[in-house]
């Protein structure tokens, strides 16, 4: 029995326009990128026929095999497809090009060191210097997901008022009338790595900062930890094809088109 890694590379991926077509879309409004990919004019959607269904498909955790929402949804919207109906999926994918997560300890390189590493003894001086703080302004300044942008530093300067850091050392700031709020990531942007208590200050669900109001927990809860889907120490269950020797399929075989 073919794998579905096997199955996935032996399918044949067909040209947007032919999909377009199949589900009514006019030429005039799929704006093509590529051969596989378009976008769609939201004015045909305007125009289109609103009588679909929506079938929604969520879990909290895959099976013994490793295969959850996906998975289902391919297979409902293949079987679907196979009986005649005319069916779109529409799939949420994590990112899979994440990193490890940062640990606690770990700081931006510009406040992890107090001097520049050494470099090689030919390169100039000004580079010994300024090689990287120069790396770090270019990144903020041509990214945004390194703790924060050049755009994000000169509001704070102006108008922020910092009000704590959380264990992880992400810094929380708000304007002088407390209306905005913000955090400055320490290291990359991801939203899971704030925890709940400063997740509910940020949102205003309540006034004052965990600094100030500590949220009670239970003494069965675990330590916040950031969702790590699509890194290295992600959960995978022992029939997963990630695992470097994934169990033998026992009480359930996976579903293969014909």
């Amino acid at each position: 029995m073919l794998s579905d890694i096997e199955i996935s590379r032996a399918a044949a991926i067909r040209p947007i326009q032919q999909v377009a077509d199949r589900a009514g879309i006019p030429a005039a409004a799929v704006e093509p990128f590529g051969h596989f990919k378009a976008k769609i004019d939201l004015a045909c959607l305007d125009a289109a026929d609103a009588g679909g269904k929506l079938i929604l498909v969520t879990a909290i955790n895959p099976t013994a095999a490793g295969e959850g929402k996906t998975t289902t949804s391919v297979g409902l919207a293949d079987a679907l497809n196979r009986i005649g109906k005319r069916t779109m999926l529409c799939l949420r994918e994590p990112r899979s090009t994440r990193r490890s997560p940062v640990r606690a300890d770990e700081r931006p390189f510009a406040c992890r060191a107090a001097r520049p590493r050494p470099c090689p003894v030919f390169a100039p001086y000004h580079l010994q210097v300024w090689r990287r703080p120069r790396m770090y302004f270019l990144k903020r300044m041509l990214t945004w997901w390194n703790t924060q942008t050049l755009g994000t530093q000169i509001f704070t300067a102006r108008k922020g008022v910092k009000v704590g850091k959380d264990a992880a050392g992400n810094a929380f700031f708000q304007t002088r009338d407390g209306k905005r709020r913000w955090v400055i990531f320490n290291g990359e942007m991801e939203a899971s790595r704030i925890s709940p208590d400063w997740h509910g200050w940020l949102h205003h669900t309540w006034d004052q900062p965990p600094t100030d109001a500590p949220l009670k927990h239970k003494v069965w809860e675990k330590p916040h930890q950031e969702n790590l889907t699509g890194s290295d120490v992600a959960y995978a269950p022992p029939g997963s094809i990630r695992k470097a020797d994934p169990v033998a399929r026992r009480d359930y075989e996976a579903w293969q088109p014909e």
